[in-house]
């Protein structure tokens, strides 16, 4: 039997299930709220909780035929819940009758992974404070509790994502990098994952591994992308680190090939390859593991470091979690390593665009 949840804990997921139930059937709301917040009622509790509120049914509501215009059932386009599913390899049309082929975009030009990556494209970062307006003398919108800061982001995503994949389609690549972007967002927030999210990311990947084969950019982007996402999710997962490893070695091996290769933007994906399997290794909680997320951690600064336009920023925020892993595990030869990193770095000397290590760059 089902324990009814306290009238604190409705009132404080009240903001979500309304918003839910406002674009969504019962049935979904409570799945969505049993996966993601492990929060238990049935259907009366919520029909019971929805009449204190004052919450009406769910309905949709069509425009009033006394208006001239034409009739709503003929003219809606289609919503997001009447797509078709995500096709089978054996059904999917060929990739150029999906999305052009320059889709996705050069990495140089890409939208931000979800979270801070190890290797981003923001060189305009460097400047956000002579850019930025000065502070205000009082705040600019009435503070707010954790909660409600956490429920309206939610609201938001959700709506986006319902926008979304109405306007790309379900099966989009850009799409799907917003859609990762969003949950990524929730995900840090409430510290939980979105079990539906996470199949069509394993899903849409094999696709783009299948239809993509003789475009290895377009395919590591995409994984670049995915293991940023599942990372944050879902790092100790075993097919997450199995994704982890496959694109580890794609990047090395295009490492290999592309290293010297202008615009190939080889260390950007084998930096950031290392950099999300030593989070998949680090979380595994044994030896042999986190020794060698700490080694791949410390190759995915030194490649960082020596890329073109390195953010400063960023690469202090890897250094710093790696400081953190080697003092927990005394770590002192690679934290000496670090340090000549650390000592390297000439932020002064460095041209706008170039690397952290710009002596070691030109070796």
């Amino acid at each position: 039997m089902v324990t009814p949840p306290t009238a604190q804990q409705w009132e404080q997921h009240r903001s979500v299930i309304v918003d839910l139930y406002s674009r969504r059937p019962l049935k979904a709301v409570r799945a969505h709220m049993r996966e993601t917040y492990g929060f238990l009622a049935t259907d009366r509790m919520f029909k019971g909780r929805f009449k204190t509120w004052g919450v009406e049914k769910n309905r949709r509501h069509r425009r009033d035929a006394g208006d001239g215009g034409p009739d709503s059932r003929e003219q809606s386009p289609a919503g997001p819940s009447q797509q078709a599913p995500l096709p089978n390899d054996l059904d999917i049309p060929s990739h150029d009758s999906i999305i052009p082929r320059r889709l996705p975009p050069d990495p140089a030009r890409a939208i931000t992974p979800p979270e801070e990556s190890p290797i981003t494209n923001d060189a305009a970062s460097e400047y956000s404070e002579t850019l930025s307006p000065r502070p205000q003398p009082w705040p600019l919108t009435p503070a707010t509790t954790t909660c409600q800061e956490i429920s309206s982001m939610e609201q938001i995503c959700y709506r986006l994502e319902d926008r979304v994949e109405e306007t790309l389609g379900s099966i989009s690549l850009v799409g799907f990098y917003l859609i990762l972007l969003l949950n990524a967002r929730k995900a840090k927030s409430i510290h939980k994952t979105d079990n539906k999210i996470r199949r069509k990311s394993l899903e849409i990947t094999r696709h783009v591994t299948l239809h993509h084969e003789d475009q290895p950019k377009v395919v590591l982007d995409f994984h670049r992308y995915v293991i940023a996402y599942l990372s944050i999710v879902a790092p100790g997962e075993k097919d997450v680190l199995d994704m982890a490893e496959v694109f580890y070695k794609r990047a090395q091996e295009y490492f290999d090939l592309n290293e010297h290769v202008e615009g190939s933007h080889a260390r950007l994906y084998y930096g950031s390859s290392c950099a999300y399997l030593a989070d998949c290794r680090y979380v595994r909680n044994n030896t042999e593991d986190r020794h060698q997320a700490r080694s791949l951690l410390f190759q995915s600064i030194w490649c960082y470091a020596n890329a073109p336009w390195a953010n400063r920023a960023n690469a202090e925020r890897q250094m710093k979690k790696l400081r953190e892993w080697c003092e927990e595990a005394n770590d002192t030869e690679r934290l000496g390593m670090l340090r000549g990193i650390e000592d390297m770095m000439e932020e002064e000397a460095r041209q706008r665009g170039g690397p952290l290590i710009p002596r070691a760059a030109a070796t």
